[in-house]
């Protein structure tokens, strides 16, 4: 069965059968896309559909199937609208046969038709595909990595300069009498600033391309709210941890240091 073995379910009617062969009335089975494009209400069994590829010749619809799954780089730009006949009715030159088990018997091809060529997997004849978009994947990692990289090394750069900048200023408090611990609040605080607009702004950058991908590689994950949330929760994490480290110089150094300017 065709349709099990790429794991589309029949949605109403029934699928292809051995009883459709060339003596038996034109059928068809169309796909859920097909369906609700070209019927209202996606009711297209007992329809019948003219199919220019076979002669204009016109066929029932004796069922509906669900969508099949489309993979590979551009494949999504594929029409998403499928008619399926029966091969016993429209006999090809060549065909392609498909199976559960690793291997076919000898012999059981021979009815089909004189088998030519040298036998291969699904496997093999999809190496260069997966190849392909395991070496995209691998790109798409390494600039994420590279990315985080670049981000962490700008947010240590910003937080160790807006520190400097602010040096006198947290030097007057611990002259006025703040403590340690509210010398820790004040850089916290501002950082947590930092860390919660940088995280939306990266959320909002990273839906934007979650958008896109999947329109280049079909069956891509789509837009999901745990992993970026993780993700923030990862980075602001990591940013109040610079920033504490940071702010320890400042609560360490005596007061009058921090009151002298450098420069």
């Amino acid at each position: 069965d065709t349709f099990t073995l790429a794991g589309m379910q029949v949605q109403a009617g029934r699928a292809l059968t051995d009883r459709d062969r060339w003596d038996a009335p034109l059928v068809a089975v169309v796909n859920t896309s097909f369906a609700n494009a070209m019927f209202p209400g996606g009711d297209a069994v007992g329809r019948r559909v003219q199919l220019p590829l076979l002669d204009n010749r016109w066929f029932e619809v004796v069922g509906v199937v669900s969508d099949a799954t489309v993979r590979g780089l551009g494949s999504s730009v594929q029409s998403p609208l499928a008619v399926y006949v029966s091969v016993l009715q429209h006999p090809v030159a060549q065909l392609e046969v498909a199976t559960r088990r690793r291997h076919i018997a000898t012999g059981a091809l021979q009815r089909l038709g004189i088998a030519t060529g040298a036998a291969s997997s699904i496997a093999t004849r999809l190496a260069s595909e997966t190849g392909v978009l395991r070496w995209f994947t691998n790109v798409l990692l390494a600039m994420g990595c590279i990315t985080a990289l670049i981000a962490i090394g700008g947010l240590i750069a910003m937080l160790r300069l807006w520190l400097d900048s602010q040096q006198r200023e947290l030097g007057i408090r611990r002259a006025v009498g703040a403590r340690r611990r509210q010398i820790h609040a004040l850089v916290l605080g501002r950082a947590a600033l930092v860390a919660v607009g940088g995280s939306l702004f990266g959320a909002w950058m990273g839906q934007i391309g979650w958008d896109v991908l999947p329109r280049i590689v079909p069956a891509a994950p789509t837009f999901d709210g745990a992993v970026v949330l993780q993700t923030c929760v990862l980075l602001s994490a990591f940013t109040l941890a610079v920033a504490y480290v940071m702010a320890a110089r400042f609560t360490r150094a005596p007061v009058g240091t921090l009151l002298i300017d450098e420069g």
